[in-house]
């Protein structure tokens, strides 16, 4: 599936993620992104989702 967006950058850096983007690729809200400057531009990475740093068990 490809997608094709433009959105605007905010006065504080904030770019809003199209709904339709967030719902295919599974990213929720909490969840880290790693943005990684290459050559042809900007790439975005998903780092990890806050659903499985809440699944993973913690040693006590």
């Amino acid at each position: 599936m490809k997608f094709a967006m433009k959105r605007c950058m905010d006065e504080s850096g904030r770019i809003v993620l199209p709904k339709d983007i967030r719902k295919h690729y599974g990213i929720n809200a909490g969840d880290e992104l790693e943005f990684i400057a290459i050559e042809e531009g900007i790439l975005l990475k998903i780092s990890s989702s806050k659903k499985e740093t809440e699944d993973t068990p913690t040693e006590t």
